[in-house]
């Protein structure tokens, strides 16, 4: 009965991040591409964990960029512009690389100084069609996916099941800006920041999935899926997805310094010490949903806030064992158009909404990323304003999903479309 892309339905099949309808995602993140912007490409052919003579690998690719050249006794052949303005590595559609083993004297599978961009491909929907992952054959030992000390954009990859005895268990940066782009980050863990760490660094994710990732020390480390540490540190998520992590200390699915989500979700996260979703000292939400977590939805931080915590059209309630929203001290929240559960210290705008939207579970409901639908007769449906602020023209899955059907958009992450509206007073269902 929704309106959903007519991709949906059809076989997948592999579309290279370097497709033309995806330029415009490219332009917004500052992404090159060969054909595009001048830079590097290498093209991976061998799935192997390993370096293959005669072949080219993905360590072979990675090691091609950082020297500059194509590494020798390897296939790998440089089919873009100049090295060293963040060239690319591509892997075909469906390939699965598994490492046994780090790379020598360091604690990751890839260790990265130079920028660059990891791009594999994606099925209509937007879903990644590449994996990366630490092998789980028995004695395997622990060791990270990717460490990077420069620039790292990841475009239609996951990266599952990296095991750190430090930090970020899937991917770990130092000064750097880590972008993911369909992608997804999941069953990772590490002392803090479970799927990604980044020590004075931002993270970006759009269009991805960070889920099912631990943080397992409870020693002022957190961030069950993100943790940026250091006040410069930023997460910034549009369109994404973050769920089910957990963390013994605060931040089950994001802890940073700033916080600013678009048309995303937080679900089913945990932590031991407050902010079972989030865990920020600024931030800033917009058509965002964030609720069934665990240790409360938002935990603000009480340094002084610049520029002001601020909310629009965004739903945080249904999160269980503290406030859904709540800081140390009381702090103010700016916008419209809201609607929060309980929110202990936090005074928030008079317009905002105390209810039960009744959200259906989290699932696939079109697009990129899982969502949770929002039924007849909820609360959230109209609630939002009459226009989206700012240019957002769709819900969190993307283009064939506008923003507004009705007499005015719907707060949270999902709108629902004109199928799921016949049934407004609650009849037929």
């Amino acid at each position: 009965m929704r309106n959903r892309s007519n991709a949906r339905g059809r076989r997948a099949r592999g579309v290279f991040l370097s497709s033309p309808r995806l330029r415009p995602l490219a332009a917004a993140l500052g992404v090159g591409f060969c054909g595009w912007l001048p830079a590097a490409t290498i093209v991976v052919n061998d799935p192997a964990g390993t370096s293959v003579a005669g072949h080219c690998a993905l360590v072979d690719a990675v090691a091609s960029i950082q020297q500059g050249s194509p590494v020798g006794g390897s296939n790998c052949s440089n089919s873009g512009g100049a090295f060293g303005s963040n060239d690319t590595v591509r892997i075909p559609a469906n390939y699965a690389i598994t490492f046994a083993n780090p790379a020598p004297s360091t604690m990751s599978a890839l260790a990265l100084t130079k920028p660059m961009t990891i791009a594999g491909a994606v099925d209509a929907a937007g879903k990644p069609l590449v994996t990366l992952q630490r092998s789980t054959v028995s004695g395997t030992p622990d060791f990270r996916l990717i460490e990077t000390t420069a620039d790292l954009t990841l475009q239609g990859v996951t990266l599952k099941n990296g095991n750190s005895t430090a930090y970020g268990g899937a991917v770990e940066a130092t000064y750097a800006l880590v972008t993911l782009a369909n992608s997804v980050v999941t069953g990772n863990s590490a002392l803090g920041g479970g799927g990604i760490h980044a020590q004075g660094g931002a993270v970006t994710l759009v269009d991805s999935v960070v889920s099912n990732n631990q943080a397992t020390s409870a020693n002022f480390t957190g961030g069950g899926g993100i943790f940026v540490y250091g006040s410069s540190g930023s997460v910034t998520a549009k369109g994404s997805t973050i769920s089910g992590n957990s963390t013994n200390y605060s931040g089950g699915g994001i802890s940073a310094y700033k916080v600013s989500l678009t048309n995303t979700t937080i679900s089913g996260n945990s932590a031991a010490s407050g902010g079972g979703g989030v865990y920020t000292q600024v931030f800033s939400a917009t058509f965002t949903t964030i609720t069934a977590n665990s240790g409360g939805g938002v935990l603000l931080g009480t340094v002084p806030a610049s520029p002001a915590h601020t909310m629009t059209a965004t739903l945080v309630q249904g999160n269980t064992g503290a406030n859904d929203m709540d800081s140390g001290k009381s702090l103010t929240v700016s916008g419209d158009h809201n609607l929060v559960g309980t929110s202990g210290m936090v005074v928030l705008p008079n317009d905002t909404r105390s209810c039960a939207p009744n959200l259906a579970a989290l699932a696939d409901n079109g697009g990129p990323t899982p969502t949770h639908a929002v039924p007849s007769g909820s609360c959230a449906l109209d609630a939002g304003p009459t226009f989206p602020p700012g240019t957002i023209p769709s819900d969190q899955r993307g283009a064939a999903f506008a923003r507004r059907v009705g007499a005015a958009t719907d707060i949270g992450a999902f709108e629902a479309q004109s199928g799921d509206r016949i049934f407004y007073d609650g009849f037929g269902r």
